[in-house]
């Protein structure tokens, strides 16, 4: 440590007289040395190398103390708007869903960042399922974030859910692309994801049994 400290005051030492001598040479021998704005961007740069690790590491710590507020909130809303309870009756009445949550929890394991990719995917279906409902017409795929604004304009969900909707998938966007995040943070993560998630599946279940009520009903043709 003590060592460390010493080179890097040395290091500055060392760049400061090699700027001091480029300077006295360039005012008494310009044709020597030619000191320009090019020379002391790289004297700055060669001043600052020894403490960009710690730059980066402050960097870092703020990024991640940024990701972990922001998942926080996100999963402080989800959880006030969403009911426990519909992932648990989802997971129950879809197998596959329930396979697909297992496969997710194990796959954080050693992957979190593709991990959340796939629930970005899942979330998208899920949406997706509801927005095709009420906008049957689309061919083209839709981003979630266009998707969720239809569904609010149209009263399908409340202003609650279309915001934290936005920011999970914003969320989800950042780690898919690389942003590390700590596997007790990921699961925090996962476990706000699929509740978001099974708030869109219930939605579109509810939308299904009112349509074969209808249907059993006479009042419209089942699909």
């Amino acid at each position: 440590m003590i060592w460390s400290r010493l080179w890097r005051i040395v290091h500055l030492i060392t760049v400061f007289f090699l700027g001091l001598i480029l300077i006295i040479l360039h005012t008494f021998y310009p044709d020597i040395a030619n000191v320009d704005f090019v020379t002391f961007a790289l004297l700055a740069l060669l001043a600052i190398l020894p403490f960009l690790k710690y730059i980066r590491r402050i960097s870092y710590k703020d990024v991640s103390i940024e990701l972990e507020d922001n998942i926080g909130r996100v999963s402080d809303e989800v959880e006030y708007m969403t009911d426990e309870k519909q992932l648990e009756q989802i997971k129950n009445e879809n197998e596959q869903f329930n396979e697909f949550v297992n496969f997710i929890y194990n796959l954080a394991i050693t992957d979190p960042n593709l991990a959340i990719l796939k629930l970005k995917t899942e979330l998208e279906v899920a949406i997706r399922l509801v927005y095709i409902k009420f906008n049957p017409s689309t061919e083209k795929p839709q981003s979630i974030r266009r998707m969720t604004q239809f569904l609010f304009e149209n009263k399908i969900i409340d202003e609650s859910a279309k915001d934290v909707t936005f920011d999970t998938a914003g969320i989800m966007n950042r780690i898919a692309h690389g942003e590390f995040i700590n596997p007790e943070l990921a699961e925090h993560m996962i476990n706000t994801s699929l509740r978001l998630i099974a708030f869109y599946y219930n939605i579109y279940y509810v939308i299904e049994t009112e349509a074969h009520k209808k249907a059993r009903n006479g009042d419209v043709k089942e699909e």
